[in-house]
């Protein structure tokens, strides 16, 4: 299995909810990811989008934590292999 897959779009909101506390316990801005579980979206493909641009927005910020920048490239990967 493709590590950037998921089994169900649950466990792809679980991560990002993971991804965002850990975001939080290093002090870095976790707006955009946020906005992402907040919002409703009218199709997936509208979603993807808006969930590429989040993680785009997120790595522009220094990041030292590795768990966080694979976390993110994880998500990045999901975005471009559906």
């Amino acid at each position: 299995m493709d590590e950037a897959s998921f089994s169900s779009p649950s466990e792809v909101y679980a991560f990002i909810d993971e991804l965002i506390g850990k975001l939080h316990a290093s002090h870095l801005n976790a707006r955009a990811l946020e906005r992402i579980q907040s919002t409703a979206f009218t199709t997936s493909s509208e979603w993807l989008g808006e969930l590429s641009k989040a993680v785009r927005t997120t790595q522009n910020q220094p990041i030292a934590d590795e768990t966080i920048k694979t976390g993110l490239e994880r998500l990045m990967r999901l975005t471009k292999s559906v």
